[in-house]
């Protein structure tokens, strides 16, 4: 009979770069570390804010702190490509995670009780956004232990390190200023927007001193990115760890929410096996309202069920043979698609009714299609959803619909989206397409990496000091 094994008690303290997609794996990481330390998780005003009239932290949980840094709200819809917004965040919050982190006590140091935001238990580890890189410096200052978080695929640490002061910058008005590019190996290296160069830029000089990098992915789909990041001498000794997919187990959502998702439930079980088209371009960015029209177009043309996860304000834009039929979605028995202002991803994903996810590509909706070996039809919009579209078709799981984004080179007409969906979903006919297949088989590889023993599991415990099972 073996027993529990106990290790030193220690505290964690996290900080998330304020945007949902970066603030819920960080937390969901920080819920599995709270099962063997101490954890506090400090975020800025906006998101203190929104977190507790949402109820996404509860107590139980871990400690949750808010950094008074006066950010009154998070990078969303319209001013997420805007630069002065960008930068005005940028240069809100890491003063903030600076003044946190110059305060908080330490085992050797009691730091600065007046600024600490009522933290008194010493910090023994921190884990940080790697956008707050600029922030978090004050770590090695302090010789407080400290991980950078990647929310992204390896690509983004890959990006980082390889950043040099004399990459090309793209003009403000590019069409392609909306998307993070990596270098072709042997090409030349594409331009790239100036907010996002300062950024890599400032990883890239703080990587150096980090204690580890801890990737919310799979070490068993990143392998070629591992191996290019390995070459960089700056890596020497910095271990990598890919503990993901960092997903809740169970989302928590309000009253009227789960009402919506039991309606959800019951009209996907009534579709057919493999029958559904998932339609979600994430919470921040929107095709134009004449694109919006034309995927309403080609779902409609396609012939089979579909969910619309989009936002009221951007439903005037459907075709009418769509807007018409919305007012009784649920109690309609026969309707054939749902348009929701908010939508169960992982409900939606995991259910076996589903057959394509004609996705963003967010990192979080990417990881979330992978575990569930759903196809993906990629639609990137902005930063490096270009790059895990990419990701993803290089793993034969998806197929990329070129010139899209918020600065959309073209308007992609319903019959080459009807192509794509079809292809990827059906192999044009048969339920068994490559793209699916390609995904059922990645899916089993996460599974297996999350279970006892896996890889994430073993990253996991190297992560927060327990032994290899």
């Amino acid at each position: 009979m073996t027993s529990e094994v106990v290790i030193p008690r220690q505290h964690f303290l996290l900080l998330p770069f304020p945007a949902y997609g970066h603030m819920i794996p960080l937390a969901e990481l920080g819920r599995k570390i709270a099962q063997h330390h101490d954890v506090t998780f400090a975020v800025s005003q906006c998101l203190f804010e929104q977190i507790q009239k949402r109820e996404l932290i509860s107590p139980e949980d871990f400690a949750l702190v808010c950094i008074p840094d006066g950010l009154a709200e998070q990078l969303d819809g319209a001013n997420v490509l805007d630069q002065t917004t960008f930068i005005t965040t940028m240069e809100t919050v890491i003063p903030g995670v600076r003044s946190l982190l110059q305060a908080v006590p330490t085992r050797s140091t009691v730091g600065n009780p007046a600024n600490s935001l009522g933290i008194t238990t010493p910090v023994d580890v921190v884990v940080g956004d790697n956008t707050l890189a600029e922030g978090l410096v004050v770590c090695y200052e302090r010789n407080i232990p400290c991980h950078f978080f990647n929310t992204a695929c390896a690509t983004m640490t890959l990006g980082a390190i390889s950043m040099t002061e004399d990459h090309p910058v793209a003009e403000s008005n590019a069409e392609d200023n909306a998307f993070i590019e990596m270098p072709v190996p042997g090409g030349p290296p594409p331009a790239t927007p100036k907010m996002f160069k300062k950024l890599l830029l400032a990883m890239g000089r703080a990587t150096p001193y980090v204690s580890g990098i801890v990737f919310n992915s799979v070490l068993e789909v990143e392998t070629d990115n591992v191996a290019r990041i390995e070459t960089f001498p700056i890596m020497k000794g910095i271990p990598l760890r890919f503990v993901g997919p960092l997903m809740p187990a169970s989302e928590k959502i309000s009253t009227v929410k789960m009402e919506q998702q039991t309606k959800v439930q019951t009209w996907l079980d009534r579709q057919p096996e493999i029958s559904v088209v998932y339609v979600s371009f994430g919470s921040i960015a929107y095709p134009k309202p004449e694109q919006i029209a034309e995927v309403g177009k080609a779902l409609l043309k396609v012939g089979k069920p579909f969910i619309w996860s989009l936002r009221p304000e951007q439903q005037q834009h459907l075709p009418e043979e769509i807007t018409l039929r919305m007012g009784n979605q649920f109690e309609d028995e026969g309707n054939s698609f749902l348009i929701l202002g908010w939508a169960p991803q992982k409900l939606i994903l995991q259910h076996a009714s589903t057959a394509v996810f004609l996705s963003h590509c967010g990192w979080n909706s990417t990881m979330e299609s992978l575990a569930a070996g759903i196809p993906v039809v990629a639609w990137p919009m902005f930063g490096d959803q270009k790059i895990n579209a990419e990701w993803l078709v290089q793993r034969s799981t998806a197929v990329m619909v070129d010139g899209t984004g918020l600065k959309s080179k073209r308007l992609v007409l319903a019959d080459e989206i009807v192509k794509k969906i079809l292809n990827v979903g059906w192999n044009g006919a048969s339920a068994d397409s490559v793209c699916r297949r390609a995904a059922h088989a990645w899916s089993s590889k996460l599974e297996k990496a999350t279970s006892p023993g896996g890889s994430s599991d073993i990253a996991f415990r190297e992560l927060v000091g327990l032994p290899n099972s």
